[in-house]
């Protein structure tokens, strides 16, 4: 595994526990189009967080389609290393999280912090039961499709879990 998935896999793990409390999670979830969000949770208030992992500055400036998850949550957030993203480059409306304990090997990365907190997203109000249904919708799909992944000789999975975040298509 290269460096940049290995800390966007470390980023992930952090993301999906610093959002587990909140409700249900999910990473690398269709979002209808291009979209795909990373880490996404659905909490027990029916609000709708996501989080875009960035690993390096590289993968931050070269990504314009981050605009497009706005559209489907309440709450958008930026997780990166500390040295990758500045608040002042980020709209007011945009969380950004940090690695709590950064300067740690990445294996070590246990939590993250909150650099900036997100200003609640304003949907448009004749879209926000469509979107929030569709998000559901997304969640059940997956998840329906998880199952079909059991093996009903053994009753497990046997399917191999990726070791990649880009290809990992998991429910917390």
């Amino acid at each position: 595994m290269n460096k940049r998935s290995e800390i966007a896999d470390a980023l992930t793990r952090i993301g999906i526990y610093h959002l587990a409390n909140k409700g249900i999670v999910a990473t690398q979830l269709g979002l209808g189009g291009q979209c795909i969000a990373d880490i996404i949770s659905i909490d027990w208030h029916n609000k709708i967080r996501i989080i875009e992992v960035k690993s390096c500055r590289q993968d931050f400036v070269n990504d314009f389609k981050w605009w497009n998850y706005t559209r489907f949550c309440d709450y958008f957030y930026f997780l990166a290393p500390p040295d990758v993203i500045d608040c002042k480059e980020l709209p007011s409306h945009v969380g950004l999280l940090n690695p709590y304990n950064a300067k740690r090997p990445i294996d070590q990365w246990c939590s993250c912090k909150v650099i900036k907190n997100p200003k609640k997203l304003k949907l448009i109000e004749e879209d926000e039961r469509d979107i929030r249904l569709m998000v559901l919708r997304s969640f059940a799909w997956e998840s329906r499709q998880a199952v079909h992944n059991f093996c009903p000789k053994c009753g497990r999975s046997c399917v191999q879990v990726p070791t990649s975040m880009s290809t990992a298509n998991k429910f917390y």
